[in-house]
C-alpha cells in the first residue's frame, strides 16, 4: 500500500519528506512489547465496521457539477483530494457521514482506478458512481488491524482504591475496553502481498489506540486516552503512542489533525508535550526525552510560526504575541466535503457566494475543526439563527479573528512543562554519568572529559529551559490581560475585531486554571475565587448531568445540551488548582429572597439572564427534576465539594447511558428488561455504549447534534471515567440512574440516536445483586 501523495508546501517549518509513509515493513522494527507481532495469531476477532452505499440522490440523478474549488496544494492526490472526481463522489452523497469515503483504501492501483473512473464518461450519475465505489473501494479503515495487547492486567492497582462494587464491576470493564480499541498498521490487510493500492492514511510506525466508530486517528483526544492508559498500567502502549507522534512531527514538521492525508492544512489542539509530561511522572522513563524535546521544539516553532500573531491589547496597549486557529485552507473539508459544500453553496443562499466568500467560510469551518470544538456557539457571530439548520449558523463562523483563551492557555502550559523537562534530563542525565564515573577509573575519566562534557549539556538545558519559560510568562501575561475580564470574574475569548471579550461561557474558561494561570484577585480573597466558579455551582444545581458545553441550544454539538468528558476534566482539573487558604469555606448559601444559585453569579459571567437559560425538564413529573445527592453543602470546602459532585455526575452520565443499552455486570448488575432497552434503540445483544459525549438534562442519554451520529467507543470517555476512578474512587456513590418508562407510543429517535423517556423523579429502579 502507498498512502496518497503528500504535498508539503503548506506544513510550515521542519517539514520533510516522509520516509515512514513507504509500505511498512512487518517486523521488529517496531518498539512495542505492548502488542503482539504482525500474524495471523495477533489478529484479534474486534470488528472494524464498514458502511453500506445508500444514496440520498436518485441513482439516475447526476451529482452537482458547481462550485469546485481550487485545488489545494496540501493535498493533491486526484482521488481523495478536492477535485472534480471527488467532488462528484461527496456530492453523491453515497453515505451519511462524508468521512466515509475518504477512509476507503482503493482495491487495485491509483492508475487502474482512475482508468476506470475514466469509462464512466464525462456526466456520470449517482448511480454510476455508487458501483464504481462498491467496485474499486474497499471498507473504510481497512488499513488498521486490531491487535491483541499482551501482558493486559484485567485487574490494575487503582480498582482496588473504588470502595463501591458495582462502580468498581463498571470501571474494570471500562478497563477492559482498551482491548478492543488497539490497532496498528498492516498493508497485506488490504493489498496482498505485492499489490499496490492507495489510501489516505499515514502508516504509523507503532500500535496505538483509536477512540472508536468514525474517528479512526485523533490528536487532542489522545491526551485523555492517555490518562486512562497510564491508570490501567499499559505504560508501553503509551510509549508507542509518543513515538508515533514523534516520527510524524519529524517528518511532516507538526502533529495533524489525525493521520490522514486530508488533515495536512491543520493541526489540533497542541497537547503532545502535556502527553510527554504525563508519561514521564508515570514513569521515570527519562530515555524518551532524547527523543521527544526536538519533537516539542519543532512543534511548538511550528505554532509560532504558523498560528502565531501580534495584537495590541486595548485595556493596558501592551503588545503580545498570541496564538489563534487560523487555517490556510479554500475548500470543503475533504471529511465534511458535502456538508461544507452545501454551506457555502446551499440553494437556500438569498444571494450566492462569490469564490472569496466560499473560500473565507471554507477557512472558518477548517479552522473550527483544529480547534476541537467544531462547532459551537462561541465561534459564531449570530449563534441563535437557527437550530435546525446547521448552516445557517454556521455561515457566520468568525473564529479566525478570535484569541482563544483555551490555546493560548494550552501553549502557556506547553512552555512551562518543556522548561521542566529539559531540567528534568539535565538531572537525569548527570545522575547517569555520576553512575558511568563510578567505577574503576572513574575519577580519572571524569576529570578528563566527563565534567566538562556534563556541564556543556546542562548549560544547553539550562538555556533551552529558560527560552521556554520566558515564552510561557508571555502567554500568561497575555491570557491576564486579553482574556481575563476582572468585573464577570471569568476568562473569555477576545475578539480581536470589536476589541472585546465574547459574552459566550464555556467550560473553555477553566483552561487558564487547569493550565496553571490563576489571577491574582482569586488567589487573594476566598469569596472571589468562589464567585470566579460559580457558573459551575449554578450548573450542578440546575441541571441533573454533567456540565454543559455552553448555555446556548444552537443544535451544533459544541453547544447545550452536551456535556463532553475532556471539559469534566478540565473542570475538575481547575477546581484544584486553587489552594486552600481561598477553598476552605462552605458554598455560599442562596441569597434571601433569591430562588436559585442563580443569585451567586457574578452579573454577565454567563451572558444570559436567568430566564434564558434552558430549563431542566420534568418528562413525567410535576416540577424540574433537581439532583438530591449534591451533598456539597454540608462540606467545610466548596472547592472539594464542587470537585467532588463534577467527578460523580461524570461518573453517573457514562454509567447510566452504558447502562441504558444493554450494560450489565456479572453477578452485580442485571441488564435492564427488553423494554426498557427498545427505549434507548437498544436491544439484549446490546452490552452496553461508551459514548463520546453526554446529555447534561438526562444521564441515561448520549449527546446528539452537529455533522455525524453520536459515536461510541469511546477513547477519551473511557480515559476520563478511569483516571476519576482512580482519583475518587473512595467517594464516588453507585449511580442512581432515571427511571424508564416504557410508553406504548415508541420514543422519538433523535440526532444522537440515542431518546430516553425516564421519570422526572430519580426513584430507584436499578436490580443490584
Amino acid at each position: 500500500m502507498r498512502a496518497a501523495a503528500l504535498s508539503l508546501a503548506l506544513l510550515g517549518a521542519g517539514a520533510q519528506a516522509l520516509p515512514h509513509l513507504a509500505p511498512r515493513q512487518e517486523s521488529s522494527s517496531s518498539s512495542s512489547s505492548s502488542a503482539a507481532p504482525s500474524s495471523s495469531e495477533s489478529v484479534s476477532q474486534v470488528p472494524i465496521e464498514t458502511a453500506t452505499a445508500s444514496a440520498a440522490l436518485e441513482p439516475t440523478a447526476t451529482p452537482p457539477s458547481t462550485g469546485l474549488p481550487p485545488a489545494q496544494s496540501w493535498c493533491t492526490d486526484p482521488i481523495f483530494c478536492p477535485g472534480p472526481i471527488f467532488q462528484a463522489i461527496q456530492l453523491s452523497e453515497l453515505y451519511p457521514d462524508s468521512k466515509t469515503f475518504v477512509d476507503k483504501p482503493t482495491r487495485l492501483s491509483e492508475n487502474e482506478t482512475l482508468a476506470a473512473w475514466e469509462k464512466l464518461g464525462e456526466n456520470p450519475t449517482v448511480g454510476d458512481i455508487q458501483a464504481f465505489v462498491e467496485d474499486y473501494f474497499l471498507g473504510e479503515g481497512g488499513e488498521l488491524v486490531a491487535v491483541e495487547l499482551q501482558d493486559f492486567n484485567p485487574e490494575p492497582a487503582f480498582l482496588s482504591n473504588v470502595t463501591d462494587d458495582v462502580v468498581q464491576g463498571w470501571l474494570k470493564i471500562v478497563h477492559s475496553y482498551w482491548t478492543e480499541l488497539i490497532r496498528e498498521t498492516k498493508s497485506s490487510a488490504i493489498c496482498g502481498e505485492g499489490r499496490e493500492c492507495t489510501s489516505t492514511f499515514i502508516p504509523l510506525n507503532n500500535t496505538f489506540p483509536v477512540p472508536g466508530g468514525r474517528f479512526r486517528e485523533v490528536y487532542w483526544d489522545t491526551y485523555w486516552i492517555i490518562h486512562g492508559l497510564i491508570q490501567s498500567e499499559l505504560y508501553e502502549l503509551v510509549k508507542d503512542v509518543l513515538n508515533n507522534f514523534i516520527d510524524e512531527i519529524n517528518t511532516i514538521g507538526f502533529i495533524p489533525n489525525g493521520a490522514r492525508i486530508y488533515y495536512l492544512d491543520r493541526s489540533q489542539p497542541p497537547l503532545f508535550t502535556q502527553m510527554v509530561d504525563l508519561y514521564v511522572s508515570a514513569t521515570n522513563d527519562t530515555s524518551i526525552l532524547d527523543r521527544a524535546l526536538p519533537a516539542i521544539e519543532t512543534e511548538l516553532d511550528w505554532w509560532q510560526t504558523n498560528r502565531t500573531s501580534s495584537i495590541t491589547s486595548p485595556f493596558t496597549q501592551k503588545q503580545y504575541q498570541v496564538a489563534r486557529w487560523n487555517v490556510t485552507n479554500s475548500a470543503p473539508r475533504p471529511e465534511s466535503y458535502a456538508e461544507d459544500w452545501k454551506a457555502a453553496n446551499g440553494e437556500d443562499l438569498e444571494e450566492s457566494y462569490s469564490e472569496e466568500q466560499k473560500a473565507a467560510l471554507y477557512a472558518e469551518l477548517a479552522s473550527g475543526a483544529e480547534s476541537g470544538w467544531d462547532f459551537g456557539g462561541r465561534w459564531v457571530k449570530e449563534p441563535l439563527l437557527n437550530d435546525t439548520d446547521n448552516n445557517v449558523v454556521l455561515r457566520t463562523l468568525n473564529i479566525r479573528a478570535l484569541v482563544p483563551v483555551d490555546l493560548n492557555a494550552i501553549l502557556y502550559r506547553d512552555h512551562a512543562l518543556a522548561a521542566d523537562l529539559y531540567e528534568l534530563q539535565a538531572s537525569a542525565a548527570g545522575k547517569n554519568k555520576d553512575k558511568r564515573n563510578n567505577g574503576l577509573f572513574g575519577s580519572l575519566l571524569s576529570s578528563l572529559s566527563g565534567k566538562e562534557e556534563q556541564k556543556g549539556d546542562k548549560d544547553e538545558s539550562k538555556e533551552k529551559a529558560d527560552k521556554h519559560r520566558k515564552r510561557a510568562e508571555e502567554l500568561k501575561e497575555a491570557v491576564l490581560d486579553l482574556n481575563w475580564n476582572a468585573t464577570r470574574l471569568a476568562f473569555y475569548d477576545f475578539n480581536s475585531t470589536s476589541h472585546a471579550h465574547s459574552d459566550v461561557w464555556t467550560p473553555a474558561s477553566y483552561y487558564p486554571y487547569w493550565s496553571g494561570i490563576v489571577p491574582e484577585e482569586v488567589l487573594n480573597d476566598a469569596e472571589t475565587a468562589q464567585d470566579a466558579f460559580a457558573a459551575i455551582r449554578y450548573s450542578l444545581d440546575h441541571f441533573n448531568g454533567s456540565i454543559p458545553t455552553s448555555l446556548l441550544e444552537t443544535g451544533l454539538q459544541w453547544d447545550f445540551p452536551n456535556a463532553w468528558p475532556p471539559l469534566q476534566h478540565i473542570i475538575v482539573e481547575a477546581l484544584r488548582s486553587l489552594p486552600d487558604d481561598v477553598s476552605n469555606a462552605p458554598l455560599k448559601p442562596i441569597p434571601q429572597g433569591a430562588n436559585s444559585t442563580f443569585a451567586l453569579v457574578p452579573e454577565g459571567q454567563l451572558g444570559l439572564t436567568e430566564d434564558q437559560i434552558p430549563a431542566q425538564p420534568a418528562i413525567l413529573g410535576d416540577g424540574p427534576v433537581w439532583r438530591d445527592s449534591f451533598k456539597g453543602d454540608d462540606s467545610g470546602n466548596w472547592r472539594d465539594a464542587l470537585v467532588q459532585e463534577v467527578a460523580q455526575r461524570y461518573i453517573s452520565a457514562a454509567f447510566c447511558s452504558w447502562y441504558s443499552t444493554g450494560g450489565s455486570i456479572p453477578d452485580l448488575l442485571e441488564q435492564l428488561p427488553a423494554a426498557q432497552l427498545n427505549v434507548s434503540n437498544a436491544n439484549p445483544t446490546f452490552t452496553g455504549n461508551m459514548f463520546e459525549k453526554f446529555n447534561t438534562t438526562n444521564l441515561n442519554q448520549a449527546g446528539s447534534g452537529g455533522e455525524y451520529e453520536v459515536v461510541t467507543g469511546f477513547g477519551w470517555t473511557n480515559g476520563v471515567a478511569l483516571l476519576f476512578g482512580a482519583e475518587f474512587g473512595d467517594v464516588l456513590e453507585r449511580p442512581d440512574c432515571p427511571a424508564i418508562i416504557v410508553e406504548e407510543q415508541p420514543a422519538r429517535r433523535d440526532l444522537g440516536g440515542i431518546q430516553v423517556r425516564y421519570h422526572g423523579y430519580r426513584t430507584p429502579h436499578n436490580t443490584w445483586a
